[in-house]
């Protein structure tokens, strides 16, 4: 029988008055929404984590990765130019510059960055992202009263923008996406998959008409910004998020909206499976853009403003649990060894006993045989042998001068000869050598020592030479 593995991997945001969740299935390589849910938001922090976790049970999510999407409202950003390519010291200047933008202690601030381009003169473009650490930290206390470790904290701007790839346009020139949600209405400028302008406006759907004539105001006021930033006017507008209120407002914006504007479903291109298909009635609530964009692919999130610290202590985690795992799958593979080892060694025990028997029965034969192997090699050594013991001491004796003496003459190894002995003078030591050399028995002759003693009166020279056999 065989078990499919299903990953998950959930989406999560506490903003705009409700807990959202949606939920991604990858199966085969294939991407299907799997959970889609909401509820209202709490206002008090435990009881949010409650809310969390009961949305979590409902929809049967307690396997998921977990992806939290951080509002943009929340959080300062700024396009800053650095001067250099390195990637090292691009996020060291990116440090330095937070201070620049809060009025808050480096401490105080968690900071993240997005590189948008690297220029051919050296300098790199970024979007630089910055939030108050404790607003950060309030987010992960709350899913951890809720039982969950969070993989990332992504910018609700960078889940748009993932949203939007999702649907695999070609965007060469500048294109606005226009995301309404229930308290805020986000507003991002895309060029060539970048994100070059993003914007978050405090807009409630449930106010008088006159919110019609107010985000198209904010709108062409951003586009105008745009323009005045990057010298391009946008090509296009998409807009999307909330049902209701896009039908509602969709007539006035096309009208109005200084660039072509067209409505796009939150599910465009994207397939439902599962308990999914119950919840779509969400879309028309609030809008999901930002966590489909970031469950979709959460690999693709260059920012994550999980504190440095965080990180640092999920890598370690991280890296720990992935030792525990090599070391049991060693421990497994080392046990099939010995099992396999074992049972071998079983098997083999018969044929043992059996070779032993036989090897005892010919062992007797098997010894004269070697003894006679031996005896042959004797021989064949004695044959070949070009110069006896007696004929190179008969060779030494006449090449040696008459004021030198040998003490010792020892063959070494069968491949050299070893002499000790003195002469009248230390130079007649040295003279030996050439005298040794040129006979046929001896090559590359060395002298180990030579020293100078005086005996009665009289001085001698006592040496050692070393005489390789040819």
């Amino acid at each position: 029988m065989k078990f499919k593995k299903e990953q998950l991997i959930t989406a999560i945001d506490i903003s705009d008055g409700l807990v959202k969740a949606a939920a991604i299935s990858v199966d085969k390589g294939q991407k299907f929404l799997r959970a889609l849910d909401s509820a209202a938001l709490p206002e008090d922090d435990r009881e949010i984590a409650k809310q969390i976790r009961a949305l979590i049970t409902r929809n049967k999510l307690g396997r998921s990765d977990f992806y939290v999407s951080f509002p943009r409202h929340l959080v300062t950003l700024r396009n800053v130019r650095l001067p250099t390519t390195n990637e090292e010291e691009v996020r060291n200047m990116a440090e330095l510059q937070a201070v620049k933008y809060l009025p808050y202690a480096r401490e105080e601030i968690v900071v993240a960055h997005k590189t948008i381009e690297v220029t051919n003169d050296g300098y790199t473009d970024i979007l630089l992202i910055l939030a108050q650490k404790k607003a950060i930290e309030r987010y992960l206390d709350i899913f951890k009263e809720a039982g969950i470790s969070v993989e990332k904290i992504a910018l609700s701007s960078e889940g748009i923008l993932s949203w939007y790839f999702s649907m695999r346009v070609e965007d060469s020139r500048p294109v606005a996406i226009i995301d309404v949600d229930k308290q805020h209405t986000h507003i991002q400028i895309v060029k060539d998959k970048k994100l070059l302008f993003t914007r978050s406006i405090s807009f409630n759907t449930t106010d008088s008409p006159s919110r019609e004539r107010g985000l198209l105001k904010e709108a062409n006021l951003s586009f105008d910004a745009f323009l005045k930033e990057q010298g391009e006017k946008v090509s296009r507008v998409i807009l999307t998020g909330s049902q209701v209120f896009v039908k509602s407002v969709s007539k006035f914006l096309i009208e109005g909206l200084t660039a072509p504007c067209e409505m796009a479903e939150q599910l465009r291109r994207i397939k439902i499976k599962g308990p999914a298909t119950k919840m779509i009635h969400k879309f028309g609530e609030a809008s999901f853009t930002h966590l489909l964009g970031i469950a979709l692919d959460p690999d693709a999130l260059d920012i994550n403003l999980l504190p440095g610290e965080v990180i640092h202590r999920k890598r370690e985690q991280t890296m720990k649990a992935e030792l525990i795992k090599t070391s049991i799958l060693l421990l497994a593979v080392l046990l099939a060894c010995l099992g396999i080892a074992y049972n071998n060694i079983r098997d083999k025990k018969s044929y043992l006993r059996e070779i032993n028997s036989r090897l005892s029965e010919i062992e007797p034969e098997v010894k004269r045989l070697s003894k006679l192997k031996g005896n042959i090699e004797l021989v064949q050594d004695q044959l070949t042998l070009e110069g006896s013991a007696i004929d190179i001491m008969r060779e030494l004796y006449a090449t040696l001068p008459e004021d030198v003496s040998l003490t010792l003459f020892e063959f070494e190894d069968g491949d050299r000869i070893l002499l000790r002995g003195a002469a009248k003078e230390l130079s007649r030591v040295f003279d030996l050598l050439p005298v040794l050399e040129k006979s046929a028995y001896f090559e590359d002759v060395k002298i180990n020592f030579a020293n100078k003693r005086t005996f009665k009166g009289k001085e001698f020279a006592d040496f050692e030479i070393i005489c390789p056999l040819k």
